[in-house]
């Protein structure tokens, strides 16, 4: 075993098993080389990934529905895509696609006891791929979309360094690491009201959070936290009575983003290689969660970046008046003026002083 200058660990056979911080950097930048492995299409067969999985796509028929990309410019699902090597995509079909595919066929009760089984990092490890795939694919992005013009790439803007970690959850199966349970981020599972759009995917970038909507099964993910965020969103959460709506989902997010903000102790995460081969990723958990003052003004700028694209598309009245009341966070979608769960909301009211 070696570590060689930019911290990655190679192995006794000379193979690069863990990328480290400048050398996950360098290779974020360069989209020649696959975004698992690192090698280089000069060297190995290539083809295309696709950003929100193949199965997801045909089973809610996406492929020639549009997207917004983060430079406002469009594209269909079926058109958006990375580049990796062909013996990744393979394996990330396999080992991870396909039995996350399975996972989400069960109900919702079937899926909140598998990912209650122990040392289950599958849903994990997926949510981490799908959040790192989709800002690798900023590479390809022009911020000015304008060509006429000269413009930077939107994920020049991107600190690839800070991503480090989620990317190393996202290959694990490729390196072949074992991840502790502890090094999880927090895990948000719920039970999912009817709603005409039944698939619903986004991220708060600065926050590592990501929520998604597959039919009936809504996840909200911090990806970096080893589940210290959870505990300050626990008491807002425990009066969810019902399932919920897309914009509450959204709003989750939001307040689950926030709460890794707020968290001021910090999880140390590392990965070591044994003499063995063997790869694993390990964490030091702070004795206990210490969190920072809420800021009314910081939550409201993540519930208005969340929910506000939704409200926008909607036909709610006033919509411009509820959004700059989310913005000072004010206002939220899942508690009424008592307190009680709202069930398939679509207004929101006057946030609780305790929310």
């Amino acid at each position: 075993m070696a570590t060689d200058s930019e911290g990655s660990l190679i192995d006794l056979r000379g193979t690069l098993r863990h990328f480290g911080k400048r050398a996950f950097a360098a290779l974020a930048q360069d989209s020649s080389r696959c975004f698992l492995c690192g090698q280089p299409e000069s060297l190995v067969l290539f083809n295309q990934e696709h950003v929100v999985p193949a199965w997801v796509l045909r089973r809610f028929k996406l492929h020639r529905l549009r997207l917004t990309l983060p430079n406002l410019a469009t594209l269909t699902y079926g058109q958006y895509k990375l580049r990796c090597c062909a013996s990744c995509n393979s394996l990330l079909a396999r080992e991870v696609e396909e039995p996350v595919a399975a996972l989400f066929r069960d109900d919702f009760d079937g899926l909140a006891s598998e990912l209650s089984a122990p040392n289950n990092c599958l849903l994990y490890q997926w949510l981490c791929l799908l959040f790192i795939k989709t800002h690798l694919k900023d590479r390809d992005l022009r911020a000015d979309r304008d060509r006429r013009n000269p413009s930077p790439q939107l994920s020049e803007f991107y600190d690839w360094e800070g991503l480090h970690h989620i990317h190393t959850v996202a290959r694990a199966v490729q390196s072949r690491t074992v991840i502790d349970p502890n090094v999880q981020g927090t895990i948000l599972v719920f039970e999912m009201g009817a709603d005409p759009e039944p698939f619903e995917y986004g991220d708060l970038y600065d926050h590592s959070t990501i929520f998604i909507r597959i039919d009936r099964v809504g996840v909200v993910a911090v990806l970096n936290d080893c589940g210290g965020a959870g505990f300050v969103l626990a008491a807002f959460l425990s009066g969810i009575t019902g399932p919920l709506s897309n914009i509450q989902l959204r709003e989750v997010a939001a307040r689950a983003a926030y709460g890794n903000e707020l968290l001021l102790s910090r999880p140390t995460i590392w990965t070591e290689l044994h003499p063995n081969g063997d790869l694993f990723m390990k964490c030091d958990l702070p004795d206990a969660p210490r969190y920072g003052e809420v800021d009314r003004a910081a939550l409201g700028a993540l519930l208005e970046y969340s929910c506000a694209p939704r409200l926008r598309r909607s036909l709610t009245p006033n919509k411009e008046e509820i959004i700059a009341r989310l913005a000072r966070g004010e206002a939220t979608f899942i508690y009424d003026n008592e307190g009680a769960f709202i069930m398939d909301s679509s207004i929101p009211v006057p946030t609780r002083d305790d929310a």
